[in-house]
């Protein structure tokens, strides 16, 4: 499907309505793929596992049951979303984002002040390779240089308790934060591929001894996508528009 077919349809002060046959599958580089609406769960059950739909095998787990975030029905445009306590957290130990270069999609809603991690991969020592998470009434998408030492921080600013399609995008010299598709540009960073074998947490953030060190996620999410390529504008924005027209959302 060429890229000019992809972007057809209402882009901005509406509801995206891509061509039906479109899904985050039809782009290379997808990576992790973990949906709501791919659990088979009951309304209030807890999450164990969040199965990984890009058939990549990246589960996010949690073995202890105080740490389970749980399955809530009919929460968004009628779909599900997994809910975050604030004492929630799960995690995948594969080695996610390690191109040097990614693209992050979230559709979530941070119900609490402060730091929030909504995802990242970052164990506070090198190698460090990302946060994506809400800051100072901010989506925050930070990356490392090659040492761990030096953030490279793009921000957008997102209100509480708000649902909105998120994204991140980690290019070779720069990184840049979107909500609902808008964007106040890009900020510069080394070209330093990082590699490393540091989890990557969903709704938390530990360290490399599985230490506390961001407050955990308060609030739902409804879809995550990763891509371990930096994805152009336009796959972007198909992305984009496909996340807000399953959820209801206006992207502008």
């Amino acid at each position: 499907m060429s890229p000019l077919i992809r972007s057809v349809g209402l882009r901005r002060g509406g509801a995206f309505t891509p061509p039906p046959a479109f899904t985050p599958a039809d782009l290379p580089g997808l990576e992790a793929w973990w949906k709501a609406d791919a659990l088979t769960l009951t309304d209030g059950d807890p999450v164990a596992s969040w199965p990984d739909s890009s058939g990549n095998g990246h589960a996010m787990t949690q073995a202890t049951s105080g740490q389970q975030p749980t399955y809530q029905t009919n929460e968004l445009n009628g779909l599900p979303v997994v809910r975050f306590d604030g004492g929630d957290i799960l995690s995948c130990s594969d080695n996610l984002a390690n191109s040097g270069v990614f693209t992050l999609f979230a559709v979530a809603k941070v119900d609490a002040t402060g730091l929030r991690s909504i995802l990242d991969r970052d164990g506070s020592t090198a190698p460090r390779i990302f946060q994506f998470r809400r800051f100072g009434d901010n989506l925050d998408l930070i990356a490392f240089n090659s040492s761990g030492t030096v953030a490279f921080v793009d921000s957008q600013p997102l209100p509480t308790s708000v649902w909105a399609v998120l994204t991140g995008v980690r290019r070779a010299a720069a990184v840049q934060a979107y909500v609902n598709g808008a964007s106040n540009g890009a900020t510069a960073a080394d070209t330093v591929n990082m590699t490393g074998t540091h989890p990557t947490y969903m709704g938390g953030f530990r360290d490399n001894n599985g230490n506390v060190i961001h407050p955990n996620l308060v609030g739902d999410i409804a879809e995550v996508i990763m891509y371990d390529v930096d994805l152009s504008d336009t796959d972007r924005e198909a992305v984009e528009g496909y996340l807000a027209a399953k959820y209801g959302l206006t992207l502008g």
